[in-house]
């Protein structure tokens, strides 16, 4: 008994021995197939039934199922897998790699994905509006849900059923999208598509029509005597569809119509241009039931606007010249006497005043009424800031030489050992600036765009107020002596003291001599020179004689310098002449002299006459030319209607266009670009405007209209939103109607999702597109299938579909004896 019972446990040892590899076996196999569909990991068919016809294999082989058996047969490895994915194992209609993806087992003839094997009525169709359409499909099988969605839209839905209908009516006349899909929880789904175009009854050729009418008197009616209003905007709206589906434009008499209009209800919409008021409803609803409609009249009465005007001082009462007032967008610039004046449309206004070196001010509350001026002064505050040492480069001074610098790039503050002690901050590309905060009183140089061979000697006497300094383009300096050496300096214009004095190098301190005036033609500015070691101008060099009969330089001539000669300003033989042998009779100082090339009036530039001071600084008398004007109107090219709050721009003077699209700029005289521009139009530029003084230079514009994009598009993502990530290779598919009336089209496109996930349709015109996607294998829906978008012209619409995978909605599935 005892040896009987040790064969025995001897025998079960050995089988269950056996038995530990097979089911390693099986479970490596499993291991290769999730590697291969991760999509089914932990579903239902991720089991030993995957393959085999009972649920416990271990004992021995095991029956396997159709698809077992093809695996076996391919080696049972990873590259059986992909031979046998075009293979319908158990004969059920359906390849395995579309059951695999479906979660129903390959090799089980009983279980398979749903299938919509009949439908009605065929795709595409059309129907007459109103249509009544009933939709019907047949499903292999029983399947948990049927949903039915119209335009986007969920409709229905039934539970438990192979059979579905879904019936409907309407009146819209557009590309309609039915979509029903079936669906089996965990097994994947089926959807059935249909284009359904309803068509809009033939029109019956009514007409809409009236009249646009200038309401002078402002009471809401037509009275004899008031014309119509040509050229006016009018639009009818489908109140059905919710759009603009015309547009027309009154004629000379301010008659519009509407041709072609069917039955229905619409909104007939005026157009209110800038500068008028409706006095009559600004839309009317109208009924159209089998006949034309007339006198939908409209009338309309001019505004007269307004002005705000006044003056713009400092707190002391001086006026501020060139501050800007802006009201509503519309901005003046005040005058020489700080006045300024704003034509506007009636209303209450915010005022705000502003100038450099200046605390802006605002105004609320400012009323306007029609046909009056509201006064509106500004007093302002002077912005407190730092003391600054400013450089101008005038391009007045070198203009006629060749020039070594045309802007100002770099500039940097040198003491007289060559080391840097500030860098200037370039306001614009003119003018540079040093803060003198923290720096000492004494003798520096300007260097200019790294040109270490001209520098600019300057002095700052106190760092607690401004400096300003000048040079021309041929950064020429000011001094007498030499860099290294500087003796003397000049104050160029304008300065602190509005003077030009020569000024001690070494103490800072006025002098009374040595000092020459240029002042060039044609300008109000002046440039101050002395002259040092050489002549600044060539026909007073040593060889010419004419001026005291010896060949003394022209410097220590003018000059007199040390002292020596006592025919200072005589002309040839010395006689006690006043120069008008050669230049004229100036004995006093004439209003205005030649250029600097001329060869009169030289030495009355420094001189009063033979009887004013020999020696010394002579202060002239500084002409500022009186300002002219530059005025038009800006206007719409295509329609040549008045563009209100357009900017114009001359010599940096910015004007902003009123209501009637008028604008005028106050400005010094010369020769300018002048710039129009507006919001959505082309810009326009004019060269060589000329302006003189006291006069009136009239530059119209009209701009050309920015035209928008014709083509817009539908773009979006097919979104796995367990993953977040983007699906490839995903079908989607458009059907858009674009169009109206007889060029009424309809458009169909296909294209597939890149490896991102992402789609998009282009160059599309404005219209009623609806997309569909293709729902990806292993997935069920989370967003509608469909979208219905209404695209406007030139608009880019973005939109996406999501899905979620079957596997993450359904709880794993445990494995059967693996």
């Amino acid at each position: 008994m005892n040896k009987k019972l040790t064969y025995m446990l001897l025998l079960l040892t050995v089988v269950a021995m056996m038995g530990v590899p097979q089911a390693s076996a099986f479970g490596s196999f499993l291991n290769t197939f999730d590697t291969k569909y991760p999509g089914a990991v932990g579903s239902r068919i991720d089991s030993c039934l995957l393959c085999h016809t009972i649920p416990n294999p271990t004992s021995g082989n095991g029956p396997r199922n159709p698809y077992g058996l093809d695996f076996q047969n391919n080696g049972e490895n990873a590259a059986a897998l992909a031979t046998i994915e075009p293979l319908d194992s158990d004969n059920d209609g359906f390849i395995n790699v579309d059951e695999i993806h479906n979660l129903t087992f390959p090799g089980n003839a009983t279980d398979f994905p749903p299938k919509i094997t009949s439908f009605s009525p065929a795709t595409p169709l059309s129907d007459d509006a109103p249509a009544t359409e009933t939709f019907s499909i047949v499903v292999n099988q029983v399947v948990d849900t049927v949903t039915w969605f119209l335009d986007g839209n969920l409709q229905k839905t039934e539970n438990s059923v192979s059979a579905s209908n879904f019936a409907v009516t309407t009146s819209v006349p557009i590309l309609h999208n039915v979509t029903a899909v079936a669906q089996r929880t965990g097994d994947g789904s089926a959807m059935q598509k249909w284009d359904w175009t309803v068509i809009a009854p033939a029109a019956k050729n009514f007409n809409i029509s009236g009249f646009k009418i200038n309401d002078t008197n402002g009471n809401g009616v037509w009275d004899s005597g008031e014309a119509g209003l040509p050229g006016w905007s009018i639009a009818l709206n489908c109140i059905v569809c919710g759009t603009v589906i015309d547009t027309t434009t009154t004629d000379a008499n301010g008659f519009y119509q509407f041709t072609n209009v069917s039955n229905g209800s619409y909104i007939v919409i005026e157009e209110i241009k800038p500068g008028w008021k409706n006095t009559s409803a600004a839309s009317q609803p109208v009924t159209v039931a089998g006949q034309d409609i007339n006198n939908v009249n409209f009338t309309n009465q001019q505004i007269q606007p307004g002005s705000i005007a006044g003056t713009v001082t400092n707190a002391s009462g001086s006026a501020i010249s060139g501050a800007a007032v802006t009201a509503n967008g519309i901005t003046a610039t005040t005058d020489a006497s700080g006045n300024y004046s704003i034509i506007i449309a009636p209303g209450t206004y915010s005022v705000t005043a502003s100038a450099t070196n200046y605390q802006s001010n605002t105004v609320t509350g400012v009323v306007v009424t029609s046909g009056t001026v509201t006064t509106q002064n500004f007093a302002l505050t002077p912005t407190v800031t730092a003391p600054k040492l400013t450089l101008s480069l005038n391009t007045t001074m070198d203009g006629m030489s060749t020039p070594i610098v045309n802007n100002i790039t770099t500039a940097v503050l040198l003491d007289t050992s060559g080391s840097t002690v500030a860098t200037a901050t370039l306001p614009d590309n003119m003018t540079a600036q040093f803060i003198l905060s923290g720096i000492s009183p004494g003798d520096y140089f300007i260097e200019v765009n790294g040109l270490a061979g001209d520098l600019l000697p300057t002095r700052i006497d106190s760092n607690a107020s401004d400096i300003n300094q000048a040079a021309g383009l041929r950064l020429r300096n000011s001094i007498i002596g030499s860099f290294s050496n500087p003796i003397y300096r000049i104050k160029v214009y304008p300065s602190g003291l509005n003077s030009h004095p020569v000024v001690n190098y070494a103490t800072g301190l006025n002098e009374t001599i040595y000092s020459f005036v240029i002042v060039p033609g044609s300008t109000s500015r002046i440039e101050v020179r002395v002259l040092s070691t050489s002549a600044e101008l060539s026909h007073f060099s040593t060889t010419n004689t004419n001026h005291d009969g010896l060949s003394d330089p022209f410097q220590t001539w003018i000059l007199d310098f040390p002292g020596t000669q006592t025919n200072h300003g005589r002309v040839y033989n010395n006689t006690d002449s006043n120069c008008s042998g050669c230049h004229g009779n100036l004995d006093t100082k004439a209003a205005n002299f030649s250029d600097i090339t001329a060869s009169n009036g030289w030495c009355f530039k420094c001189h009063y006459g033979k009887t004013g001071p020999r020696n010394g600084f002579v202060d002239p008398t500084v002409v500022v030319a009186p300002n002219g004007t530059i005025a038009g109107t800006v206007t719409n090219a295509s329609s040549t209607l008045a563009i209100s709050g357009a900017t114009v721009t001359a010599g940096g003077m910015t004007a902003t266009t009123d209501a009637s699209g008028n604008y005028s700029i106050i400005i010094a005289p010369g020769t300018y670009s002048v710039t129009a521009s507006a919001t959505n139009y082309q810009s326009s530029t004019v060269t060589g405007v000329a302006v003189t003084a006291n006069t009136v230079t009239t530059q119209n514009f009209a701009l050309t209209p920015i035209v928008p994009s014709e083509t817009g598009s539908i773009s979006g993502n097919m979104i796995n939103v367990a993953t977040n990530m983007g699906i490839p290779n995903v079908n989607i598919m458009l059907v858009g109607i674009v169009g109206k009336g007889v060029d009424t089209k309809s458009i169909r496109m296909e294209i597939t999702t890149d490896s991102t996930g992402m789609w998009e349709f282009d160059n599309l015109p404005a219209g009623r597109y609806i997309i569909t996607e293709e729902l990806p294998a292993g997935f069920m829906l989370v967003t509608p299938p469909v979208m219905n978008i209404m695209l406007a012209q030139g608009q880019n619409s973005m939109n996406d579909f999501k899905v979620n995978p079957i596997s993450a909605l359904m709880p794993p599935m445990p494995t059967v004896g693996s």
